[in-house]
Order: structure tokens, then C-alpha cells, then sequence
């Protein structure tokens, strides 16, 4: 039986929805978390919503199949990965200011680099490249200046917030790939006891989390590089997000329909929170005070809260 809600010290229920596009898929927030961006997958554009209020305040027609989103540390541009590019877009008058062609590939999730410098996509089944792997393009000149191969299906990525790792989840192979962003070449694979989907870091770096599509939540310490603890949920868990706390971790079912919380320290269930249909992103403020999550069959957004 869960506490009440007024004693809960985390992001509980639901306390608001969004409209935005078809097919929501991608979610990113500014550094400041006042606008959240949406990669509406089905629909070929970006959302802004004002988190203030959770208003729209723009629709940006960004390319074909836009999955993959990430806002620069400076907040100043918006990266989305989209079929065959990547569109850049301004933060101040919410526009495309540049297409870079990315060939004929699926990017599928997006992180930036802590300094800004560079922006990681995971390149799902490209034929433009000799195998799946990340896309790695420079933000000064908005060019794609090399890619790092992953076999199998890569779906995730993060970046340790000291900027030397990348984190690459493997999906069909069953491993999570541990890049060294210097040498830009895999240093070890991590095997996953399912099909790993998502990821996500927290902020002092010493974990990443894995969720898995076959239900398994896998928790990584990265001093080792090795899975020191593993947890069972639904069927088909799509998205996995860690509080700036370290605190407590978010996990969407596709499934059931939910969010579930849980307890970073052993991924205990604490909490389980209704959202709308087919959860699948997730992205956290940065107040910790809410988390937001895409439903890619109701195109909505659900805004966790306490």
C-alpha cells in the first residue's frame, strides 16, 4: 500500500496533459527546464511547450520520422534526429535554421556532450554506413564528424557527466556498449540479461539504469562496469529517467499504461502512476519536480508531479 501523497518527497501523480503532435516520441528539456521540446514521430515536427503552464506555444515542421532530441548545454539550439537528417533548430524564434543530412538511417535517441561541443545520435539500421553505430556531429560547424560502430540494434544513449564515457545500449544483442569518447572506440560491453532499450545516468555518474524491453530493470555502477542490481517490472518497458537526486527512477510501461517509481537504492516499486495511452519517453526538470511523459497512442503528454 503506497503512502498518501501529501508525505511523498518525489513526483507522484499525475497533475497535467498536453496536447502535441502524432506519435510523440522524443522528449528534451531546456537546461532551465522552462520549454520542453517533442519529436512528434508520425506527424514530422517539434512541440514547444511553455512548462510554466503547459501551454503550446509552437509547432516546428522539423523532417521525416523525428525521434532523437537533445537541447545544447547552453539551451541555445535543439537537435532532432529525423530520416535522412538532423534538423537544428533556434530556441529564441523556435525555427529550423539548418538540415544536416544524415543518410538513410533511423536516430533514435540523442544526448549532448556536458562542454556542448558535440551532440551523440544512435543510428539505428543505417545503409549509408558500414553498421549500426553514433553518429557524432560538432555543433560549432553543424557537421556530422564521424560515427562509432555498435552492433547490434543501438536505441540509447548517455553521456557520464564528466564527459569521458558514452553509454550505448545494444538492444538485440543484449549488451550495453561503454565508449571512450577520446578514442572514440568501445572499451567494454556489458551483457544484459534481456533486450535493453533505454538508458539513463545519474547526475554524480556512478550509476547508469537499464531498462529492458523483456521487463528487466538493470541498475550498472560504472566504477566497475558491471550490473550490481536487477529488478523485474512489465512486459514492455520503452523509457528510463533518474532524478538530479539519484533519489528515485522512472520507468514507462507501454503496456500498462503507467510509470512506475522506483527506489534507486535497491529498484524497489515505491509508486506506480496512471498516464495516458502507450508511455514510451521520458525527460525530468530539473527541479525535480516533475517528469513528463510522451503517449504515442493518445498523442499527449502527461506531466508527473507532486
Amino acid at each position: 500500500m503506497f503512502p498518501p501523497p501529501s508525505l511523498l518527497l518525489y513526483p507522484n501523480r499525475l497533475v497535467s496533459t498536453v496536447n502535441v503532435g502524432d506519435t510523440p516520441l522524443g522528449l528534451a528539456l531546456s537546461p532551465m527546464g522552462n520549454a520542453l521540446y517533442v519529436a512528434n514521430y508520425n506527424s514530422g515536427s517539434m512541440t514547444v511547450v511553455r512548462t510554466a503552464d503547459c501551454t503550446v506555444i509552437r509547432t516546428v515542421e522539423v523532417g521525416f520520422s523525428p525521434d532523437g532530441i537533445a537541447v545544447t548545454p547552453n539551451g541555445e539550439h535543439v537537435y532532432v534526429g529525423c530520416y535522412q537528417s538532423i534538423a537544428v533548430t533556434d530556441t529564441v524564434d523556435n525555427r529550423v535554421v539548418r538540415q544536416i543530412s544524415s543518410g538513410h538511417c533511423r536516430l533514435t535517441d540523442a544526448t549532448g556532450s556536458p562542454s556542448g561541443e558535440h551532440i551523440y545520435m544512435t543510428a539505428y539500421l543505417p545503409t549509408d554506413f558500414p553498421t549500426s553505430g553514433v553518429l557524432i556531429v560538432r555543433t560549432q560547424s553543424d557537421t556530422i564528424e564521424g560515427t562509432i560502430p555498435v552492433s547490434g540494434d543501438p536505441w540509447s544513449i548517455v553521456v557520464s557527466p564528466n564527459g569521458r564515457d558514452a553509454y550505448v545500449a545494444g538492444g538485440a544483442g543484449r549488451f550495453v556498449a561503454v565508449v571512450d569518447l577520446a578514442s572514440r572506440q568501445i572499451v567494454t560491453q556489458i551483457p544484459s540479461s534481456s533486450t535493453p532499450v533505454a538508458l539513463a545516468v545519474s547526475a554524480n555518474g556512478d550509476y547508469v539504469y537499464v531498462a529492458c524491453n523483456g521487463g528487466a530493470v538493470e541498475r550498472i555502477a560504472t566504477g566497475s562496469n558491471s550490473v550490481d542490481h536487477t529488478a523485474i517490472l512489465g512486459q514492455d518497458l520503452r523509457d528510463i529517467a533518474v532524478l538530479a537526486s539519484g533519489d528515485w527512477v522512472y520507468v514507462s510501461d507501454a503496456t500498462s499504461d503507467c510509470v512506475y517509481v522506483l527506489n534507486s537504492t535497491d529498484l524497489s516499486v515505491a509508486d506506480s502512476v496512471p498516464v495516458g495511452r502507450r508511455p514510451e519517453n521520458l525527460a525530468v526538470h530539473p527541479n525535480d519536480y516533475f517528469v513528463y511523459v510522451g503517449n504515442t497512442e493518445d498523442n499527449t503528454v502527461s506531466v508527473i508531479g507532486q
